[in-house]
C-alpha cells in the first residue's frame, strides 16, 4: 500500500452571497469557490454510488504523464461528502466558446442544444469546424487538431464516454490577446466509475472479469458508446477506445507523437497513479479494474494503431 496517498482538501461551501454561479453546464451538483490564495475552483459531488471523483483525479494524473493538457484536479471533502475540485483555467469575465457553438457556426442545421444523440458531432465535422475556427482566429490549425486528437487518445485510454460538444471549448486569453484551446476536462465518466464492486467481480473469481479479453469486451460494447460520432447515419457514437483507434489510423501523422509518449509511460507508473487514491474514495477492486482498463487500452492503442 502506498504511504503517499493523494491529499484530500477540505472545502467549505460558500454562502449565497459568495456563490459563483457562472457555469450551469452539466448535470452533476457542483459549486464554484475561491481558495484563500485567490484561485477559482469547481467542487463536484459524484453521483450516488459512483466513482466520478476518483475517475477525475486519476484521469488528470494520467494525462500529465502522457503529455495531454488537462485541468488540475484534487480530491476534496465538503462536510461529510467526498468529491473533487478542479482548478478553473479561465476567469469569469473571459470569453468562452464551447464546441456546440463552434459546430453551429460551421453547420447550418446543427442543434447546439442537443447534448446527447447529436449525430452531427462527428469526427469529420469537428475537424472541419475547428479548422475554420482556427483559421478565422489566426491559430495554428494543425496544432489545435493535434491537441484535440490527444484528448481523443486520452479518452480511449481511460474509457471516457462523455466528450460531448460542451466538453471541449476555446477561451480568449487576454494575456496572449488570442483564443486558446482549453485543456481537457470533465473525465468523470471513465475507468468503470459507474460499476459496483459486485459487477467488477464474478462468482467464479476476480481474475476472470479482469482478464484482458473481458475488459476489452467492457470497453468496446454498446454500453460504452461515446459522444463523438463517425457520421450522421451512425446509430450511436463508437466506444472511446474504438474512436481513438480510428483517429490513429486516419491521421497517424498527428496521433503518432501522442502514442510514443504513451509508450514511454511504464505500466508500473500507471499502477502507482491509481494506487495513490485513498481507500475512503476507491476500493481495491475498483483500483484493479481501473488498472486493467488502462493497460488493456494502452496495449490495444500501441498494438493496433502504430
Amino acid at each position: 500500500m502506498p504511504a503517499d496517498y493523494y491529499p484530500v482538501i477540505t472545502v467549505t461551501r460558500p454562502g449565497p452571497a459568495d456563490y459563483d454561479d457562472r457555469e450551469r453546464l452539466g448535470s452533476k451538483e457542483k459549486f464554484w469557490f475561491r481558495h484563500d490564495d485567490g484561485n477559482l475552483w469547481l467542487f463536484k459531488y459524484p453521483r450516488r454510488e459512483s466513482g466520478e471523483h476518483w475517475a477525475e483525479k486519476i484521469a488528470a494524473e494520467i494525462a500529465a504523464r502522457v503529455g495531454v493538457r488537462c485541468a488540475e484536479v484534487r480530491l476534496a471533502r465538503c462536510g461529510s461528502d467526498l468529491g473533487m475540485q478542479s482548478l478553473s483555467f479561465t476567469e469569469p469575465e473571459w470569453l468562452r466558446v464551447h464546441g456546440n457553438e463552434i459546430m453551429a457556426e460551421a453547420i447550418a442545421s446543427y442543434d447546439e442544444s442537443l447534448r446527447f444523440g447529436q449525430r452531427d458531432h462527428s469526427i469529420k465535422n469537428i475537424v472541419d469546424a475547428v479548422a475554420k475556427w482556427a483559421d478565422r482566429n489566426r491559430l495554428d490549425q494543425r496544432l489545435v487538431i493535434s491537441e484535440l486528437a490527444s484528448y481523443a487518445i486520452l479518452d480511449g485510454l481511460i474509457g471516457n464516454t462523455d466528450r460531448h460538444h460542451e466538453n471541449w471549448m476555446f477561451f480568449y486569453d487576454p494575456e496572449q490577446c488570442s483564443f486558446r484551446l482549453a485543456p481537457s476536462y470533465d473525465h468523470g465518466s471513465s475507468l468503470g466509475r459507474e460499476l459496483q464492486d459486485a459487477s467488477r467481480r464474478t462468482s467464479r473469481s476476480r481474475s476472470h472479469i479482469l482478464h484482458s479479453g473481458n475488459v476489452l469486451n467492457y470497453l468496446l460494447n454498446r454500453n460504452s458508446r461515446g459522444s463523438v460520432y463517425i457520421g450522421r447515419h451512425s446509430r450511436w457514437g463508437p466506444p472511446p477506445l474504438l474512436l481513438a483507434l480510428l483517429i490513429c489510423r486516419w491521421r497517424p501523422d498527428i496521433a503518432r507523437p501522442w502514442l510514443e509518449r504513451l509508450r514511454s509511460v511504464p505500466d508500473s507508473e500507471l499502477h502507482g497513479v491509481i494506487d495513490r487514491v485513498p481507500p475512503a474514495f476507491m476500493s481495491d477492486t475498483a483500483k484493479e479494474f481501473a488498472y486493467a482498463i488502462v493497460t488493456a487500452s494502452k496495449r490495444e492503442l500501441l498494438r493496433r494503431a502504430i
